[in-house]
């Protein structure tokens, strides 16, 4: 079971229920949402495009960004939202299964 922390709003009480709360119970797409998230923000990135022996040219082509966005995004300056989230999480998995890492 992976513990998931939920964001918690200015003032708001921490009860046990909304800190201890896990994937379970979470909506799929919702679970991929944060399984997409982990990953991005595990800062394994650049080690799963290197293994995969792609360049940050080629992400950057790919995924539709500029060679900055990648660089920024693997060195913890910058984090990727919204699409451009979805489309960089989705390039790692692929290729982390290229480069058979578990991503």
């Amino acid at each position: 079971m992976v513990p998931y922390l939920p964001k918690v709003g200015k003032g708001m009480a921490h009860t046990r229920h909304e800190v201890g709360a896990t994937f379970d119970g979470m909506s799929n797409e919702a679970l991929e949402i944060a399984k997409d998230r982990e990953l991005i923000l595990s800062g394994r990135g650049q080690v799963i495009r290197e293994a995969a022996r792609v360049s940050r040219s080629e992400a950057a082509k790919e995924i539709g960004v500029d060679v900055a966005s990648i660089w920024r995004w693997e060195t913890g300056r910058r984090t990727p939202r919204g699409e451009c989230a979805r489309r960089y999480a989705q390039l790692l998995k692929q290729l982390a299964k290229v480069a058979s890492i578990d991503g």
